[in-house]
């Protein structure tokens, strides 16, 4: 319970000291050479044509689920406390599951850095990240967790129009990891089932237990 209180007194450093261990923790994981990796693959992969275009909503990634958190920062606590709860729960997670299931994917095809401008920008993105610590898609599950912050926000219900453009952006960001061929088709599902479980751990059956509580003291 301290812990609890002394992260929701201090949600942006509580942030920033998650994300440095995350980053320390991903860095070494992607220097250091397992044995042996787990290949991710279905065969509907080889169904979704290689894209480079898709490097737009990809990169619309990075300022998407940190600029959720610093909206909420400002304006709801409590929904921010839930955020955090909900990123550091899925990507704790993944690190686990990438350290001790090793995995990675053999999806991306040969690429002309030279072609266009978008290529050559992939290209950058698969120099410095390797094509391992896949399962499951931290793009995806981010993603989705900030959408499922939005929703929830007070104040953007009554923007609905900042919350429904936000989702096709979320969609586009989900699409773009298959078609950059970033990750397998299974990667993005067992990111979708992690964020399920997730939220109803910190949204839903808290709320039922609340409910419950509230019905037997009345």
């Amino acid at each position: 319970m301290k812990l609890k209180n002394w992260v929701k007194s201090h949600l942006f450093l509580s942030m920033a000291i998650f994300m440095a261990v995350y980053l320390i923790w991903w860095g070494i994981l992607e220097i250091f050479q397992f044995p042996e990796y787990h290949m991710i693959y279905s065969p509907l992969d080889d169904l979704i044509p290689f894209n480079e275009y898709f490097i737009i909503p990809y990169v619309l990634w990075f300022p998407l689920f940190p600029g959720v958190f610093l909206y909420l920062y400002f304006t709801d606590k409590e929904e921010c406390w839930k955020y955090l709860l909900l990123l550091a729960g899925g990507m704790t997670v993944f690190l686990l599951i990438s350290t001790f299931y090793p995995n990675g994917q053999a999806l991306r095809p040969q690429i002309d850095a030279d072609k266009n401008i978008f290529t050559g920008f992939l290209s950058l993105i698969w120099a410095a990240d390797t094509p391992t610590n896949v399962f499951p898609s931290i793009h995806v599950y981010n993603a989705v967790a900030a959408q499922i912050a939005v929703f929830r926000s007070p104040a953007l219900k009554r923007r609905p129009w900042i919350q429904y453009g936000l989702l096709v952006i979320v969609i586009l960001i989900c699409l773009a990891t298959v078609f950059l061929k970033q990750h397998s088709v299974l990667d993005g599902i067992a990111a979708l089932v992690l964020a399920a479980m997730f939220w109803l751990l910190i949204y839903f059956l808290p709320g039922k237990l609340r409910k419950k509580t509230i019905s037997k003291s009345g």
